[in-house]
């Protein structure tokens, strides 16, 4: 009898010991976490494609720090893809190489950046429907794709309806943004905020495709000599005040301020 109970004080003791130890492991990841800032956590997820990583990166990005949640929907996939080539499959299910030599270029000078290792791959909606950037699939392969060091160079110009200086202007549509509220006025309507949420968002999706890039490349490079330098080329409206006469931006209560 005696010999059971101290058997059992002996397991108890382990048991507990155990206990302390997964205790101190918890905290200690967790202290490692905190300690981890967006850029380290962006680096794991392009390593590994950790989901959770891949949120602290984006969530943590100081570029993001105003942006409103609902802009930011959908920015990190839902789930990952083992394959780059699975997930081109995805996005672009009747594409094959004699239909994408055929795609026409809207931008010719794109082209000369175009070489035996390097593909221009130009997405434009008014082309084609597929080439929405939140359609899930293409977002997914465009994600894939950074991850894994495949993207150099990053170029768009995200429309500027919801930011041109026709907003400001007698005759044009109302202003939806104003350096007081960059991300959208507050009594905008229900279908004018999901306009102004829809081109923020397309604006922080060329941001984060970026930095995604650029971890990927750092993670994916040959040496430590290879660049993971990714060119990023963003264009967009200038401030309005840029465009208006003084009295009129005065008036308007304009000041220098960029949408980004």
């Amino acid at each position: 009898m005696i010999s059971k109970l101290e058997e059992h004080k002996l397991q108890q003791v382990d048991e507990l010991r155990k206990r302390t130890q997964d205790g101190k492991d918890r905290i200690r990841e967790a202290r490692i976490a905190l300690d981890k800032t967006w850029w380290d956590h962006l680096v794991e997820y392009a390593r590994d494609g950790n989901l959770t990583a891949g949120g602290n990166g984006y969530a943590q990005a100081p570029f993001f720090s105003e942006v409103p949640e609902q802009a930011l929907r959908g920015i990190l996939p839902s789930e990952d893809v083992d394959s780059f080539w699975r997930a081109l499959s995805e996005a672009f299910p009747n594409l094959n190489r004699r239909r994408r030599k055929a795609q026409p270029h809207n931008h010719k000078e794109l082209l000369k950046l175009q070489s035996d290792g390097t593909v221009v791959v130009e997405l434009d909606i008014a082309r084609s429907s597929v080439h929405n950037l939140y359609s899930e699939p293409l977002w997914r392969l465009l994600v894939k794709a950074a991850r894994d060091g495949r993207i150099a160079a990053v170029i768009g110009g995200p429309p500027c309806r919801t930011t041109s200086v026709l907003r400001h202007k007698p005759g044009g549509p109302r202003p939806a943004r104003s350096p007081a509220e960059p991300y959208g006025l507050s009594d905008l309507s229900a279908a004018e905020r999901e306009l102004v949420d829809n081109d923020t968002g397309l604006f922080a999706r060329m941001l984060f495709l970026h930095a995604a890039a650029t971890a990927g490349r750092r993670v994916h490079r040959q040496s430590a000599e290879q660049s993971s330098q990714v060119a990023f080329l963003l264009e967009q409206p200038q401030p309005v005040d840029r465009y208006l006469p003084p009295a009129y931006a005065s008036e308007a209560g304009l000041f220098e301020v960029d949408f980004d």
